[in-house]
């Protein structure tokens, strides 16, 4: 969703500090803050808007992306994006804080940062872009990651539990 506490303002804002003409920035979704992104596109030729997407357009994009950034303010409960990118095989960067941080782990399989810094989160895109061996790292550590997200894993949790209650 693009409203304020998904952290859109603070990511847009980041991003137009680096002076890599190079780097581009895709964002998808809907919601209140569209148009202040669709203004964003339009000063900054790097940034591009692509709207709400479907979980195919969604894959297709993140085939294409080296970095997902779940730049999110608030103590978001789960990002199933996390999962999606991961899926493909991307390093995410997200916020420290809520559910995201137990997604993500920092330096392994993406970068956390703190909320709202906006230096920081600058510093995280250009080390994901800078750094090859942090990158090669973390795409190393997703396929592990995300299988602790798998059905088998996810029902043998279930299967403990039910025994330990």
């Amino acid at each position: 969703s693009l409203i304020q506490v998904k952290g859109i303002q603070w990511l847009i804002e980041s991003f137009r500090s680096l002076e890599n003409p190079d780097v581009k920035l895709y964002i998808a979704g809907k919601g209140k803050l569209e148009e202040y992104v669709k203004s964003a596109a339009k000063q900054d030729s790097r940034i591009q808007f692509v709207g709400f997407l479907g979980e195919k357009e969604v894959s297709e994009l993140l085939e294409k992306t080296d970095v997902l950034i779940a730049p999110s303010i608030w103590e978001e409960p789960f990002g199933r994006v996390v999962l999606d990118a991961y899926k493909q095989g991307v390093p995410v960067i997200a916020c420290r804080s809520g559910g995201l941080a137990d997604i993500v782990k920092n330096e392994r399989t993406g970068i956390l940062v703190e909320p709202n810094n906006s230096q920081e989160l600058s510093e995280a895109m250009l080390r994901l872009i800078d750094d090859r061996m942090l990158y090669k790292r973390c795409c190393e550590n997703i396929p592990q990651k995300i299988q602790e997200y798998s059905i088998e894993t996810q029902v043998e949790r279930f299967v403990k539990l039910c025994y330990e209650i």
